[in-house]
């Protein structure tokens, strides 16, 4: 798992295994840092595995009750350092 730090870089946050596992890592990770911003829009986009963004947004509506979450395809530009299976959650939080 990856976090873009306050001067655009890459940082790793954590070794996941298993697909679903860091799915819900991800959606359990924002819990803290989300408080104040839970009507802020919340963006899931992937690079050509919509299931995998749509089982991320069904996640964080279970935990939270939030349901405005976009998904959107990453595009070209982004998906050819990325290639296909990738997927980033964007949301306002108290820390970048």
């Amino acid at each position: 798992m990856l976090h873009v730090d306050e001067e655009g870089h890459l940082i790793n946050i954590g070794k996941v295994r298993n697909r679903q596992k860091v799915l819900n890592t991800m959606a359990e990770k924002m819990k803290d840092n989300m408080e104040g911003y839970e009507q802020d829009v919340i963006y899931i986009s992937h690079s050509n595995c919509y299931e995998d963004a749509k089982y991320l947004a069904d996640r964080i509506t279970a935990l939270y009750g939030l349901d405005n979450i976009i998904i959107t395809d990453i595009c070209p530009t982004i998906g050819s350092h990325t290639g296909t299976g990738c997927v980033a959650l964007f949301y306002m939080g108290k820390v970048r």
